[in-house]
């Protein structure tokens, strides 16, 4: 395969970012006990009219509200993992291309060894999870705080297999005048999950807003990051592997 048929490959990876790597609001997560909040507000208020007819609004309020609460709990589980399966695939995917089209240029560098050896690790370690059947498995007690702790761990490990392939790949492309931006910093931090669930057992569950509230905006950031170096990598390449 040409170099630059493997070009339009990576092209293509890219621009699936769009599709794959779903900036989820921050709020969401929050909807359903906003919701909840809403309708004991307006259970409250039905009072006002006779005791019947309020014990009935309040009633049917509170089921309304807990079944718009448990499908959206259940969205925001399901989106959760569905965008870390398909992040780790199109990443794979990009890598695998990266590596395809410096070996067609007949680049035959340490550095591509590198990338191809955490590429590996990756492909092996970062097997794609259920998203509906974790989903549904919420159901069970504590099963949560598992669905919690692989998805912040894998997004640990998945970003520094990517540190390594970005610093190889930024090394070799000095050594031929191009250059791709390696981040300073991790967007995903390695959070304690024992200590996250203690917090929120002696909290009475208000830790656990935070806790929701990282696995939310931690992975939004690595796909912020990700659209950063993505918009250079492609054109560093073509200059590199084309001339």
């Amino acid at each position: 395969m040409s170099a630059d048929v493997v070009l339009e490959d990576i092209k293509r990876h890219i621009s699936a970012a769009e599709r794959t790597d779903y900036i989820m609001p921050v709020w969401l997560p929050f909807l359903p006990l906003i919701l909840v909040i809403i309708g004991i507000i307006a259970a409250l208020a039905s009072y006002g009219e006779s005791y019947e007819a309020g014990v009935m609004a309040s009633l049917g309020t509170a089921i309304g509200i807990s079944i718009i609460g448990i499908i959206v709990n259940f969205y925001v589980i399901y989106k959760w993992i569905k965008r870390r399966n398909e992040h780790f695939r199109r990443t794979h995917a990009l890598w695998s291309s990266v590596v395809s089209a410096l070996e067609a240029a007949g680049i035959d560098e340490p550095e591509v060894i590198g990338i191809k050896d955490a590429l590996n690790e990756a492909k092996y370690d970062e097997q794609e999870k259920s998203a509906g059947l974790w989903t549904i498995l919420t159901i069970v007690p504590f099963v949560i705080y598992y669905v919690y702790h692989f998805l912040n761990k894998d997004f640990v490990k998945h970003e520094r297999r990517e540190m390594r392939i970005l610093n190889n790949l930024r090394d070799l492309l000095r050594k031929r005048g191009g250059y791709v931006e390696v981040p300073v910093e991790p967007t995903i931090k390695d959070r304690s999950t024992f200590l996250y669930f203690i917090l929120s057992i002696i909290t009475a569950g208000i830790f656990q807003l935070y806790w929701v509230y990282t696995l939310t905006k931690d992975p939004n950031e690595h796909f912020r990051m990700h659209r950063m170096f993505e918009e250079r990598l492609l054109d560093s390449l073509r200059r590199v592997i084309t001339g």
